[in-house]
This record gives C-alpha cells, sequence and structure tokens, in this order.
C-alpha cells in the first residue's frame, strides 16, 4: 500500500512531497479517483475528493510532519513492536514489519548507509523496535552491526541464521522480510572487518567484470571490502594510476 497526495496548493504539495522522499515513503500524486493501491490519502481541506474518511488525513503548512506520522501510522495499523529486517550486501535490502506484516521495503545505498535508513523508516512510529540482520555475506553483514552500534540509534541487535529464510531467486528486499520474521541471536559486541584473501579475490574479480579489462590492485579491492571507497572508486582509482 502506498499515500496518495492530493493537494493543490503547489508549495505544500512540494514540502510534503520532499518529506516523503526524505522517508523514502512510496506515493502517488492524485487528481480525480483515488487507486486501489493507496491505503490513505494527505489532502487539504480545500481539496474535494471521494476517498474514506478514517484514511484521509487532512495536512496543512503547519502540520506536514505531523500529518505524515499519522497517515504512516494508518498505513501500518499503529503496530505495538517494529522489527527490521536487513538482508546483508552491497546494497543491502531492507524491511520494516509491523505487528508480522510488511509495512514497507526499500534498499539502502550501502552498508554505512542502514542507519540513516532505518532511522528514517521508522521515525514515524513511536513504538519499539529491534533488527535483525542475515548472517551471510561476513564483511558486509560485519560492516552493517557495527554502523548500527555507531548510530546512535540504541536499537538490539540480533543475526539471523539465513538458512531456513531465503527461497532461491528472491529478492534483497524479499530476503529481508524473512530475515525479520526470524528471530536471531542477541549481538553485544562490535565485529571484525578483515576481509580474506579469498574475499579480496572476488572483489578483483567483480572489478574484472565490471570495466571489461581493469583489475584492481590488493590494495584498493581490500579498501573496498572495508567500505572506504566503493567499487567504482576503485576503478576510476586504478585508471588514474595507468595514466
Amino acid at each position: 500500500m502506498i499515500v496518495g497526495v492530493a493537494i493543490r496548493d503547489f508549495s505544500l504539495c512540494l514540502r510534503v512531497a520532499q518529506r516523503l522522499k526524505d522517508l523514502e515513503v512510496p506515493f502517488l500524486m492524485v487528481s480525480g479517483s483515488v487507486p486501489g493501491d493507496a491505503g490513505v490519502l494527505l489532502t487539504t481541506k480545500e481539496t474535494m475528493i471521494d476517498f474514506p474518511e478514517e484514511n484521509t488525513v487532512i495536512v496543512s503548512a503547519q502540520s506536514v510532519d505531523r500529518s505524515i506520522d499519522t497517515a504512516l501510522r494508518k498505513l501500518a495499523g499503529n503496530p505495538a513492536q517494529l522489527v527490521v529486517g536487513i538482508d546483508p550486501g552491497e546494497q543491502p535490502g531492507i524491511a520494516i514489519v509491523g505487528d508480522g506484516r510488511v509495512i514497507r521495503t526499500l534498499t539502502a545505498r550501502s552498508p554505512e548507509a542502514v542507519p540513516s535508513a532505518v532511522g528514517r523508516a521508522i521515525s514515524a512510529y513511536h513504538v519499539p523496535a529491534i533488527v535483525r540482520v542475515g548472517h551471510g555475506a561476513r564483511l558486509f553483514r560485519n560492516r552493517i552491526i557495527n554502523a548500527l552500534q555507531a548510530s546512535g540509534l540504541s536499537l538490539p541487535i540480533e543475526v539471523v541464521d539465513e538458512s531456513g529464510t531465503t527461497q532461491a531467486h528472491a529478492s534483497d528486499e524479499e530476503s529481508a522480510i524473512g530475515i525479520a520474521l526470524t528471530e536471531g541471536r542477541e549481538v553485544l559486541d562490535t565485529r571484525e572487518v578483515k576481509p580474506t584473501l579469498g574475499e579480496i579475490k572476488d572483489i578483483q574479480r567483480r572489478s574484472r567484470r565490471l570495466s571489461g579489462t581493469i583489475t584492481i590492485s590488493r590494495s584498493l579491492a581490500t579498501r573496498v571490502a572495508l567500505g572506504e571507497m566503493s567499487l567504482e572508486e576503485a576503478l576510476r582509482a586504478s585508471r588514474c594510476k595507468e595514466h
């Protein structure tokens, strides 16, 4: 389900749209009838749209954040607790589950971007939350755990055995849902982020596939593994050294 936005005031509409984008909440602009996949409608008193009153939230210039919070809670059905499932990877998949029901899914741009993505996603729900991270992709998993612990979110973290949660060919978001719905083992300490020779060689293989010709150095591959630079940045650095 998504948020419908029916606001004639152009300036107010832009503010609402930007805030929804910041929160990574899927939404659509409504000018006539409301599509069936819209679970809640953000509108103004001056905009007349036929939609169930219980799923309509009136927004004004003074109530943008408060109204969006109300809309998101209506979508979620006021859960008593949130569980955040994370499928570790270069661009981790994230699922927000409230009382066993999937509220939304999203993707973080990197392991280190997970805390800010999670923080934005749960900011509208003033209820307890926990984070569950899949045990696969060791380096990415450990980088995510360390980033969460250093973030100040103060959320309990569990590591989940993914072997019984992830189906073949599942998307990162689908895998994250399975992780969120599976109890794990609580993590209290930071994790070592030290790439093995095999992991470094795998990054070098990926650099060849991505570029077609370039195999980045072991030192650059190590920096990629540690999250100090992206693979694209490592390729650019390698090209600069060649010229």
